[in-house]
């Protein structure tokens, strides 16, 4: 997931600021976890917004889960996290695209 604005260089330029941003990002996902294991997290490395707007993010594109083996699709790990059956945290390694992301 990407978020870019004025601040930000586009998101197909500056692959430095962008490698570290998605590195940074991971940190904060480990961080958060960490703080809040109980908390559902579902980050997956597609330059979009807005993943439950989206067709593709919300049934087709998968993420490797956390601690666990396999991978889920965001869907799931909502109704997971929500009902407490199943895992309820996913996220793609940084610096490695989502092969199921349209955008690449």
């Amino acid at each position: 997931t990407t978020v870019h604005g004025p601040c930000t260089p586009p998101v197909n330029q500056n692959q430095e600021f962008w490698e570290y941003w998605e590195q940074q990002v991971y940190a904060m996902a480990l961080s958060f976890m960490e703080d809040k294991p109980k908390n559902g997290l579902f980050l997956s490395n597609c330059p979009f917004h807005v993943s439950v707007s989206q067709e593709f993010a919300w049934g087709q594109m998968d993420v490797p889960l956390v601690n666990a083996e396999g991978s889920e699709l965001y869907k799931n790990v909502v109704r997971n996290w929500l009902t407490g059956k199943g895992p309820y945290q996913a996220m793609d390694m940084p610096l490695e695209k989502n092969p199921k992301c349209p955008y690449y």
